[in-house]
């Protein structure tokens, strides 16, 4: 079963300060200043001035407070850096599991319904197929994704068949019906290996399949070779 899963975003924010430096510039004293000034008559009685009628008392300093009895400020609580968002891997179990025998050729239908218990997934399911498009990079061609459910490839096998059951849906657009799993591989993700995850078809048949394992391909912005590369895994 495949989803269809985009990478993860990290942004940087870069902050840049600037720091102005603040320069004075020094007037050089021209030579002729430097000369000797002529003198001048200075009086030999200077009259005293007189006293104030009312004089203003000089206000009181405040007294300078003793350092050590200034109580020393509340240190901050202390708050951790954020942890960095925890890194999506793959996984593999090596767990086995029981299987049954595939149904006999032809008597496979087309699902109806998803089941995953431990995401809390319950999503109708419907046959998908594909358009051609091109661009820059060439010709290739795109699933048709159902907005509001998940869509079964109409070249892969019905459940219960021998072969592989392909289901891809949004995870961020449209009804987003595969958001839950758009987390498959990060910390704390309830998804474990071994947990079941239900096909029901048209005739009311459900097929019980179990988590062994999971693989993250981007996809967003991948090269036509990429593309390749990530579709020849479903093979």
């Amino acid at each position: 079963m495949s989803g269809r899963l985009t990478s993860a975003t990290f942004w940087l924010l870069w902050m840049a300060v600037t720091l102005s430096a603040c320069s004075g510039a020094v007037t050089p004293t021209s030579p002729a200043s430097l000369t000797a000034a002529p003198p001048t008559w200075t009086p030999t009685h200077i009259p005293s001035p007189r006293p104030l009628l009312n004089p203003t008392p000089s206000p009181t300093p405040p007294p300078i407070p003793d350092p050590t009895l200034i109580p020393a400020p509340e240190p901050a609580p202390f708050s951790p850096r954020p942890s960095a968002p925890p890194m999506r891997v793959d996984a593999e179990g090596p767990a086995t599991i029981p299987t049954i025998a595939p149904l006999p050729p032809g008597q496979g239908r087309s699902p109806v319904r998803l089941i995953i218990p431990a995401l809390g997934m319950d999503v109708r399911v419907q046959p998908m197929g594909w358009h051609a498009t091109s661009d820059a990079q060439g010709v290739r061609t795109e699933w048709d994704v159902p907005d509001s459910a998940a869509g079964r490839h109409i070249d892969s096998a019905f459940p219960g068949e021998l072969g592989n059951v392909v289901i891809s849906g949004h995870n961020n657009i449209g009804d987003a019906v595969f958001a839950p799993l758009s987390s498959v591989g990060e910390r704390d993700m309830p998804l474990k290996l071994g947990d079941p995850m239900i096909l029901e078809d048209e005739l009311g048949r459900r097929f019980v399949y179990r988590v062994t394992g999971w693989r993250r391909f981007p996809e967003a912005r991948a090269s036509v070779a990429e593309r390749n590369e990530n579709a020849s895994y479903l093979l």
